[in-house]
């Protein structure tokens, strides 16, 4: 139901009743999490913790608490805790022993979403800079031909070749590190120059924005969908834009009250994301909720919005509108549950601000 003030009330009897219920602590912790009352959060996982030092669900939100607290090194060390949870059977399934730092041969293996993959292949090069006797081979089955190879990539893998695995989010754990700093290196994300002729030949020379409105819906805690007719007012401006959602929510551009302002290609019917990328290097900027396409366009420096719920991941921090991730990114942030009519309207007035100079010049 959503009513999380209601809940902790809840969740506070039940303590009374039994001061030993982990799960009250643990559900009492995440709705203060919800709540955005990470102080409060943070002593009630703590107190899981004693209860149950093995309560895996307790450590990967403490972890995730200390991550958006910006204690990068605890926050990486608890997190961890999913290499023994579901969602990464495929990492453990694998019949290699975990890495430690010793020993040669190490098939890194990708983990979660795309957009998990795309941000944190950044601490490959510093891990290879780190160990640079150790062989490492990057295992991922679909986006293989967007990355530049600073090290083997394999799509099929056979375990005979490896002596340990290691996943790609655990690489911050392995290099203990204590922050994290926008990146500012030379791109690992490939973009196709034929592709990237192709789409400066087909767009109009006019203020290009690209648009994607839905993420994953797996998480229910996190925000990531913002009804694509909500966007009317930003279409009605002196801008041009394009769609860059693939799969779900494409449907909604049949039926929005503005589809004569909003261009639709198809793209990426070849090969996953090669037309995004090359769209993204030839537009002047990206509005999007917290999906893949942030990542993308932060590694290549392409001018973005995020668009954030008043329910959004660690990696965006607590509060403000830069990212330690990347430069060109700018977040915006929604100040009540389910609300996205404000944060819109923010980005409007910037457009509009952006438009009144234009016209000044």
């Amino acid at each position: 139901m959503e009513k999380y003030t209601e809940a902790v009330i809840q969740y506070k009897k039940a303590i009374e009743i039994d001061p030993n219920f982990k799960e009250a602590y643990s559900n009492l912790g995440f709705c203060y999490c919800l709540n955005k009352n990470y102080t409060e959060a943070l002593i009630q996982y703590k107190k899981v913790l004693e209860i149950d030092p093995n309560h895996n669900r307790g450590m990967r939100v403490l972890a995730n608490i200390y991550l958006i607290s910006g204690n990068f090194k605890k926050g990486f060390e608890l997190y961890e805790c999913r290499m023994v949870m579901k969602g990464c059977n495929h990492v453990i399934s694998c019949p290699l022993p975990f890495w430690d730092g010793v020993g040669n041969n190490v098939l890194i293996i990708a983990e979660q979403g795309l957009g998990d993959i795309f941000q944190f292949f950044r601490f490959v090069a510093p891990l290879k800079k780190r160990y640079p006797n150790t062989n490492f081979t990057f295992y991922s089955k679909k986006i293989k031909h967007l990355f530049n190879h600073i090290i083997p990539f394999v799509s099929t893998t056979c375990v005979k070749n490896y002596d340990y695995k290691l996943a790609l989010m655990s690489i911050p754990y392995v290099l203990e590190l204590t922050s994290i700093k926008p990146f500012t290196e030379e791109p690992y994300i490939k973009v196709n120059q034929e592709k990237l002729s192709f789409w400066k030949r087909k767009l109009s020379t006019n203020y290009k924005i690209g648009l994607c409105w839905k993420g994953s819906q797996k998480m229910k805690s996190v925000e990531k969908y913002i009804p694509l007719e909500l966007f009317k007012n930003i279409a009605n401006l002196d801008v041009e834009l394009i769609s860059l959602q693939k799969g779900d929510g494409e449907e909604e551009l049949n039926t929005i009250t503005f589809k004569n302002k909003i261009k639709r290609f198809e793209i990426d019917t070849v090969k996953s994301f090669i037309d995004t990328v090359a769209i993204l290097k030839n537009i002047d900027l990206l509005i999007t909720v917290d999906t893949s396409l942030v990542h993308l366009a932060g590694i290549l420096g392409v001018k973005t919005y995020l668009v954030l719920g008043y329910l959004s991941e660690w990696r965006w921090g607590k509060e403000g509108r830069d990212t330690y991730w990347y430069d060109s990114v700018k977040i915006f942030r929604s100040n009540k549950i389910g609300d996205w009519s404000g944060v819109l309207g923010e980005i409007e007035n910037e457009l509009k601000n952006r438009n009144k100079l234009q016209r000044t010049k």
